[in-house]
């Protein structure tokens, strides 16, 4: 037995999980080609972010990190708010903010500006604004602080089921 030749003809054991360049060309290829039939859903309200993007595609997670007051949640409030309202749902889920305080923001955002001074009026603009904001097709998960990753993609995976 030539030990040699045997190292010498040996080949790589594929993992069934590891992909090269060449099982992918022809639908890279494809997708250079006809990149019109790859575009996602494009955020209206910042239209240079969608230029590099390209939007954002059915089946893709996007996760955004960054530290405090680094502006993750303005951010992704505007994001979630342009999708939401072109129809498409959008499910939140916040480890950080507590619901009731990210739909604070959120509702502050959709207002598009300033609320009236008078209590009263201020009130009856945030009725007439909440009424608007719940028609939106926005759903939120019920976590907080540590939580079983299991629990979250369970939730993650029936908000897809259920609302996509």
């Amino acid at each position: 037995m030539d030990l040699e030749n045997i190292i010498r003809g040996a080949e790589v054991l594929p993992h069934e999980r590891i992909l090269t360049f060449k099982e992918l060309r022809t639908q890279v290829l494809h997708e250079m080609l006809n990149p019109e039939k790859y575009s996602g859903v494009p955020v209206p309200s910042l239209p240079g972010f969608t230029d590099i993007i390209k939007g954002f595609r059915r089946g893709e997670l996007t996760v955004l990190t960054g530290p405090t007051g680094s502006g993750k949640t303005t951010f992704l409030g505007q994001l979630s708010l342009d999708f939401a309202e072109s129809g498409v749902n959008t499910l939140w889920g916040s480890f950080e903010i507590k619901n009731t305080r990210l739909m604070h923001k959120l509702l502050q955002q959709y207002s598009r500006g300033p609320m009236p001074e008078d209590k009263v009026e201020k009130a009856q603009a945030l009725e007439v604004l909440a009424d608007r904001f719940e028609s939106l097709p926005l759903y939120f998960m019920k976590f907080h602080g540590g939580s079983d990753i299991d629990d979250v993609l369970d939730a993650m995976e029936y908000a897809a089921y259920v609302h996509d």
